[in-house]
């Protein structure tokens, strides 16, 4: 019989502490606790321990680092732990690689300090969920979420690409929603402890009814409100929540006026009550799954742009954006990111971990019950992944993205000739996303 265990612990930041923009984004409001939350399954053939962390994405460091804090204390081997941010965009950073590059300059985009309280929390949370291990029957369904998801590119009549920000102007909200997935996927465990009652819940929509702009808040966003209603609602419940491709997806249509802390908190409660609203529907639409565990991963080698800079031309560029950064500071002004800092620093990260014109990721397919899987893939995938996936796939898939950060966008082929925000940032070639949709078409069919 499966046995399933549940740690989660709050990773709120001092106030000051950088957020997703590293430079001059220090935390100056908490909307909301963000946390790291751990999910131990284990049979007699073998165990995982699946952290997800409300986080804007983990790099390749940091995962490393992660299952390196999360293996000592648990006593499960590195491989076995499976890693992955929410992407809530308002969250303290953790890119400790971003760093490397800045400490010439004296300057550090994550704090160091709580980077490591980040590591013990994640750590800690993994080892609660394994000592608590207790025998469980999984159900699974899914529910139909309204009034959340939109999709973010807009191709008009005439061939035009509109992109609609997360906190858009009136104009863009009113534009169609566009394609979306529009379900909300829950896989059930019901333990012989407390909590007795665990959902495992996914989405796909960018969770930044907050805002994209990564401000100077600290919030779960709507997943996080969506959790915290969730578990309001019945005593003996807990929940975990993993994205789904959504790099084209986000809940810009859906959200209302306003920048100010207030306006954006509002949108975080009312799109966490909708989304929890789907999940309830999923529950009174149930099936039983007899729980499994069949786990399958792969390296694979995505394509990198052929113009990205080089790490020389990247260091020259950073020089001078860290002169322009200073002078800003010099002169009063902020200049959230450091401007072009923040974009240099994660190519040079980027270029560190690369092999020449390919980024090393890895792709892990998880088998939980008769038909039941979970994707953990890598970058912001756009949502055409996860239906590709799912049209192949022999039952319900939950597909999680991203697992590693340092890739990037995923965009499709054709996303490339249409342009856009999405694909002008991508570090990866367009034929990144067929290579990254066969791997895991592959190791799905292999459970």
């Amino acid at each position: 019989m499966l046995r399933v265990g549940v740690g989660r612990r709050a990773i709120t930041p001092p106030l000051g502490t950088p957020c997703s923009l590293g430079l001059d984004d220090e935390c100056e409001q908490i909307f909301d606790t963000p946390h790291v939350r751990a999910l131990s399954l284990a049979n007699g053939s073998g165990a995982v321990c699946l952290v997800a962390a409300d986080v804007i994405g983990l790099q390749q460091r940091t995962i490393a680092e992660l299952r390196a804090a999360v293996a000592e204390r648990t006593g499960l081997p590195k491989e076995a732990i499976i890693a992955h941010g929410t992407h809530t965009h308002q969250a303290p950073a953790v890119h400790i690689a971003n760093n490397v590059p800045l400490a010439p300059y004296g300057l550090h985009f994550a704090d160091p300090h709580y980077y490591r309280f980040f590591l013990e929390q994640t750590a800690l949370a993994a080892q609660d969920a394994v000592r608590s291990a207790s025998p469980a029957r999984a159900w699974v369904g899914a529910g139909r979420v309204e009034g959340v998801a939109s999709n973010r590119r807009f191709v008009d009549a005439a061939g035009a690409l509109h992109w609609r920000s997360s906190r858009p102007a009136a104009a863009l909200r009113e534009l169609p929603e566009g394609e979306i997935d529009p379900f909300v996927r829950v896989l059930r465990f019901q333990r012989e402890a407390e909590p007795q009652e665990v959902l495992v819940l996914n989405y796909c929509c960018h969770p930044t009814a907050s805002g994209g702009d990564e401000e100077r808040y600290v919030t779960a966003d709507f997943p996080g409100e969506a959790m915290r209603l969730l578990e309001e609602a019945r005593p003996g419940r807990w929940c975990m929540y993993f994205t789904g491709p959504c790099g084209d997806i986000n809940p810009g249509k859906h959200v209302g006026d306003g920048q100010e802390p207030e306006d954006r908190i509002r949108d975080v409660r009312l799109l966490g009550q909708r989304l929890a609203q789907g999940v309830q529907e999923a529950l009174r639409g149930m099936r039983p799954a007899e729980a499994a565990l069949r786990l399958a991963r792969r390296e694979v080698q995505l394509p990198l742009r052929a113009d990205l800079p080089t790490a020389a031309e990247l260091e020259e560029r950073l020089a001078a954006a860290v002169a322009e950064y200073r002078a800003a500071k010099a002169a009063g002004r902020r200049l959230p990111g450091g401007g072009p800092v923040r974009r240099l620093v994660h190519l040079l990260q980027l270029r560190a971990v690369a092999s020449g014109d390919a980024i090393r990721v890895e792709v892990v397919a998880l088998g939980l019950a008769q038909g039941v899987a979970m994707a953990f893939l890598p970058g912001e995938c756009f949502l055409a992944l996860s239906r590709e996936l799912a049209r192949g796939f022999q039952g319900m898939l939950f597909p999680v993205a991203p697992t590693d950060y340092s890739a990037g966008y995923i965009p499709t082929p054709e996303a490339y000739d249409q342009g856009g925000y999405e694909p002008q940032v991508a570090v990866v070639a367009p034929e990144a996303f067929g290579v990254l949709l066969a791997a895991a078409s592959d190791l799905l069919a292999a459970l």
